[in-house]
């Protein structure tokens, strides 16, 4: 999976974690407003059909409901766990795709190659592969979450151990993903 393919994958989630830690606003203003931009990001998704699978469905539903939890209802319980519910929520998603035998990298990976390669031992292992160190990325957050929620005074410890695993995680796949060359 290249770089830029990648980041329009997941974009509903990097808009989400970008637009809420920038301090031009108090938090609150700021979380809503990347919910908002999440949400329209996964509407802009289905609209162009960019969106593919279950990362998609399920990005989709996500923030369908926190934008009623947190902008238009906002719950109390809700927004002090939505870290740990967020993480999950990718958790699930990923996790949930190598149990029902779909890793969610599949359909990427199936838009970028070539359809003689869809069915080859080695192509649906290396999407297993990198679903799987997805999914372990995806547990380390929920961890970070967790931990935030215990120490708030090291928030941005946490946060910043979150950001370096996810750049280290979009690196290693960018290289791991690219078609093995013949020798």
């Amino acid at each position: 999976m290249k770089f830029w393919s990648m980041l329009l994958a997941f974009l509903p989630w990097v808009l989400y974690k970008v637009i809420m830690d920038v301090p031009l606003f108090d938090d609150m203003t700021m979380l809503k407003a990347s919910v908002i931009f999440a949400f329209a990001a996964c509407i802009w998704q289905t609209i162009d059909k960019s969106g593919r699978g279950i990362l998609h469905w399920g990005s989709v539903a996500f923030f369908a409901v926190t934008l009623v939890l947190v902008v238009l209802y906002p719950n109390e319980w809700y927004l002090k766990h939505l870290g740990i519910f967020s993480g999950s929520a990718l958790s699930a998603l990923v996790w949930g795709s190598i149990l029902f035998r779909r890793p969610f990298t599949l359909v990427y990976a199936k838009a970028k190659a070539d359809p003689s390669r869809w069915n080859k031992p080695d192509f649906i292992r290396r999407n297993y592969q990198i679903s799987i160190f997805w999914g372990v990325i995806m547990l380390m957050g929920i961890g970070f979450s967790v931990l935030k929620g215990w120490d708030w005074s090291h928030r941005i410890i946490y946060d910043s151990l979150d950001n370096v695993v996810l750049v280290l995680a979009i690196a290693v796949t960018c290289i791991f993903s690219r078609k093995p060359k013949k020798i």
